[in-house]
């Protein structure tokens, strides 16, 4: 009876101890599988390709491109996002029409200063906001919550 006392007590120990540390980094356990790509400040995950790459095997991958449809997971792996294809920008109505000509996007709304431009499924939106932020614009990349409607 004393055995199972201490075996239970030294579980339970050992339980909160690694409730409270972060022991998941020291042996290895990552919280979301994937890629990593860093989209308006914060850490997503993008489903990586199951099938074997020797330039990925040596380091030598291509960067993370993210299109309109791609699933993203956030850092604990539990809220799943999508990514809509939708821009917001912060630049003058014309400013803004300039640039959807000049990417191929199209201007869903306009309202003040900030405007709503939409890329087509074969943009890769990550260089797409690479290149606008090159130009000094303000942007956004809007990703849907499965969870929650977009505003």
């Amino acid at each position: 009876m004393k055995f199972k006392a201490i075996v239970l007590a030294s579980v339970l120990v050992s339980a909160s101890a690694m409730a409270n540390s972060d022991i998941k980094n020291e042996i290895g356990i990552s919280a979301a599988p994937g890629e990593k790509v860093l989209i308006n400040g914060q850490t997503f995950f993008k489903e990586k390709e199951e099938s074997f790459s020797l330039l990925r095997f040596l380091g030598f991958d291509n960067p993370v491109e993210v299109y309109a449809g791609d699933a993203l997971t956030n850092e604990t792996g539990i809220e799943t996002h999508k990514a809509s294809g939708v821009i917001l920008v912060r630049a003058s109505q014309d400013q803004a029409k300039a640039l959807a000509k000049e990417y191929g996007l199209e201007v869903v709304s306009q309202a003040g200063s900030i405007s709503v431009l939409k890329a087509s499924t074969s943009t890769e939106l990550l260089n797409l906001a690479s290149q606008l932020e090159a130009k000094g614009v303000t942007l956004q990349v809007e990703l849907v919550n499965s969870a929650e409607q977009p505003e």
